[in-house]
């Protein structure tokens, strides 16, 4: 049989790669955008903090390109596993580090229409 086409989870790690969505997202094999935050923090001078404020243009750029050409959007790790503070309650509507916003109806097994903590380590 025919091989499958290969299926590629882009990494969006860089100034120039968040400049170049329009051109990343347009390409038929990718599957997903992924916002690989620390290797975007170093290409930028970018110095993390708590509320990881510093990050929402690119976080928000992201979800929003991936949105628009049906694609999944996977957001940053969180680094700080053992503090569970960031983390999200059930009815919380702010995001926390480990989570990105995204619509219910695009990602209905994520289960919740405001976010959810996808570290498995928090």
């Amino acid at each position: 049989g025919r091989a499958a086409p290969l299926r590629v989870l882009a990494a969006i790690e860089s100034a120039t790669a968040l400049l170049s969505l329009a051109h990343i997202c347009s390409h038929p094999n990718v599957d997903a955008l992924i916002f690989a935050s620390e290797d975007y923090c170093a290409d930028v001078g970018i110095t993390r903090t708590r509320s990881t404020l510093e990050l929402l243009y690119a976080r928000s750029k992201i979800v929003t390109y991936a949105s628009a050409h049906q694609l999944d959007a996977i957001d940053m790790v969180c680094i700080d596993f053992k503090d569970q503070g960031p983390l999200p309650t059930p009815f919380s509507l702010l995001p926390c580090p480990c989570s990105i916003i995204i619509p219910a109806a695009r990602f209905p097994f994520w289960g919740a229409p405001h976010h959810q903590c996808l570290a498995t380590e928090c």
